[in-house]
């Protein structure tokens, strides 16, 4: 059997000129594919002055389940005058 290779030739602007569009779906506008799957699993976000969108660390850890609680310190936060003395 003889196996059939697909030639990728690049044009001028240097995007994929023959190329199935299945192959490069979403490249070039990961931007737009972010903000989906933002949207998708019901996120909140906010688009920064250059198009992409950003998440709250805060709000980031809380839907990850990371628990940002403090707990007990191993330390006192005042020094012990009485090691002083």
């Amino acid at each position: 059997m003889c196996r059939q290779q697909t030639h990728l030739s690049l044009d001028v602007k240097g995007f994929l000129a023959n190329a199935p569009k299945s192959r490069y779906r979403g490249m070039f506008n990961q931007r737009h594919e972010m903000t989906k799957w933002l949207n998708r699993h019901h996120w909140r976000y906010v688009i920064d002055k250059n198009g992409l969108p950003k998440v709250a660390r805060a709000y980031y850890n809380r839907k990850l389940g990371i628990d940002e609680s403090k707990g007990q310190a191993k330390y006192d936060d005042a020094p012990n005058l009485a090691a002083f003395a």
